[in-house]
């Protein structure tokens, strides 16, 4: 699948560089923004025409988690491709989407480039159906 901008919505700075580079392998073509915040990710919403792909972080630096930011995608951008990274367990996340189908993609923290690679492209995939 052809993706030309991705956003990834990390607040961990040291995970922003290496992610940004497995994503460039992956898509060669993409436009790949890099932010710390929600309140970031919101406002650069507000002035882009949307992303392709948004990989986000769950928990946030800020009043606005990764999880508003999804919401907000999907109220502006409806089927916006969404996977979210996190440490948490699984069961967390699952308990924050309750009424939600389908579900945003989901990997655990920490993971492999494979890995990643395997769950984005499932998940576009599915977007894209």
């Amino acid at each position: 699948m052809n993706v030309k901008s991705i956003l990834v919505l990390e607040d961990e700075l040291e995970l922003q560089s290496p992610l940004s580079n497995i994503l460039a392998k992956i898509y060669p073509a993409a436009k790949i923004s890099c932010l710390t915040t929600g309140e970031e990710a919101l406002k650069s919403l507000r002035q882009t025409h949307g992303f392709e792909l948004v990989l986000s972080d769950i928990i946030l630096p800020g009043n606005v988690t990764g999880i508003d930011f999804w919401k907000a995608c999907q109220e502006k951008f409806p089927g916006t491709p969404f996977c979210f990274m996190s440490g948490l367990p699984r069961e967390f996340y699952l308990s924050m989407f309750p009424d939600s189908h389908p579900l945003p993609g989901f990997i655990a923290k920490p993971f492999s480039s494979r890995e990643l690679l395997d769950v984005l492209t499932e998940h576009l995939v599915r977007s894209a159906a």
